[in-house]
């Protein structure tokens, strides 16, 4: 079944912790497709990280993510530089797969990181 929703991911998964932690890679691609078919399914964030959700891939590894629209309508700024989302209301942004404490560390600063390369 094909998912309404658009799935982007940010440069920092696709190029470090995709490699980083290959031995979890199937259990991300199997998260990534969940959420893209149930993507309010995450946890909703709270405090700083208003606007971004988190799910259990394995063991002690976390996802986070943001449904665009959500992230928006919780009052945060539009990001210009994704302006080349194909349906902003449908976008499922990929931000980080981390052990626990480093993926809400990493998440914290996650807006002053270069995410100008979504793909």
């Amino acid at each position: 079944m094909q998912s309404q929703w658009e799935g982007y991911f940010a440069q920092e998964l696709r190029k470090n912790d995709l490699s980083t932690y290959s031995h979890i890679r199937k259990f991300v691609q199997k998260k990534v497709d969940y959420v893209l078919e149930h993507p309010y399914s995450g946890e909703p964030l709270k405090y700083s990280l208003n606007g971004l959700r988190s799910v259990p891939v394995k063991g002690s590894y976390i996802m986070i993510y943001m449904i665009y629209e959500e992230w928006k309508e919780k009052g945060n700024e539009e990001i210009k530089e994704w302006s080349n989302l194909k349906d902003p209301e449908k976008a499922v942004i990929f931000l980080t797969v981390k052990p626990h404490d480093p993926a809400y560390e990493y998440a914290e600063d996650w807006s002053q990181l270069n995410l100008d390369s979504i793909i």
